[in-house]
């Protein structure tokens, strides 16, 4: 009998977390681990969800590893692991440690460094921001000595984005591009930069109705410096309000993004 695919991925995850659990001497109770994708306008690499399933009158938590940040390395799951067994530690001792729109506070950033992670601030979210530290690194390290035979990556299966096809809706005054592009941009030209490509592509558009369809083959780096020198497009969606002001968010490919950290974040 055959076994389904992300249920080995989950017990991955559940055999990662135990080797974590004791080498930091946590003694936490196994979660409920999920592979929820992301959705709608918020892009998280995972969570830690107090109490969110029942097995008859007992609470358990949740950590999710969102399915479609899976094809990351070993070394980066890992770290968003670690991340949210810092916010279950907390809160098993009670601690307040991030607030309802993600902000992550002192208390969070003591017990991420005391889990071997390094962690920086990020706008609006406080210290969200984690990587892996010397002590973390080492602990993965020896975690892939012992469960990643011949280097094999044990999250080798993840969900694929859906691409889509940019375009421009005057009537709602409206246009989307990949998100993938974007961040190339920004790297490539700034922010500054990738703001005033958006909205000079928007105004043309809207006026001449134009669909804009980004190459799906190429010399990328040509493709970008050409849209950076001529102010043309770029993936994000960006709306353009009645005043003529425009707000702008960067999206995954059908997602709206960030978990941040960086473009995706790892939220509670």
């Amino acid at each position: 009998m055959s076994t389904n695919i992300t249920g080995e991925v989950t017990q991955k995850l559940v055999e990662a977390f135990e080797f974590f659990n004791k080498e930091l001497d946590t003694n936490l109770d196994t979660p409920v681990f999920t592979l929820i994708p992301n959705r709608g306008r918020q892009s998280y690499y995972g969570w830690y969800w107090a109490g969110r399933w029942k097995d008859g009158k007992k609470t358990l938590p949740e950590i999710n590893i969102t399915a479609d940040t899976l094809k990351r390395t070993v070394e980066d799951v890992c770290e968003t692991l670690i991340h949210e067994m810092a916010h279950y530690k907390n809160s098993v001792e009670e601690i307040v440690d991030c607030n309802v729109n993600q902000y992550h506070n002192k208390a969070f950033k003591k017990r991420a460094e005391e889990f071997g992670l390094k962690v920086e601030r990020m706008k609006n979210k406080g210290y969200a921001k984690t990587a892996l530290d010397e002590k973390a690194a080492n602990l993965v390290k020896k975690y892939k000595c012992k469960y990643c035979k011949d280097d094999k990556n044990p999250f080798h299966v993840y969900r694929v984005s859906e691409e889509r096809i940019s375009t421009v809706k005057s009537n709602k005054r409206f246009i989307a591009v990949d998100k993938a592009l974007a961040e190339e941009v920004e790297q490539l030209f700034g922010d500054q930069s990738l703001r005033i490509t958006v909205e000079n592509l928007m105004r043309s558009a809207i006026s001449e109705h134009h669909v804009y369809e980004s190459k799906a083959s190429g010399s990328r780096y040509s493709e970008l410096e050409q849209i950076g020198r001529n102010n043309s497009a770029c993936n994000c969606h960006t709306y353009l309000r009645p005043s003529g002001r425009t707000s702008r968010r960067i999206m995954p490919i059908c997602q709206a993004t960030p978990r941040s950290d960086e473009s995706t974040r790892n939220a509670i």
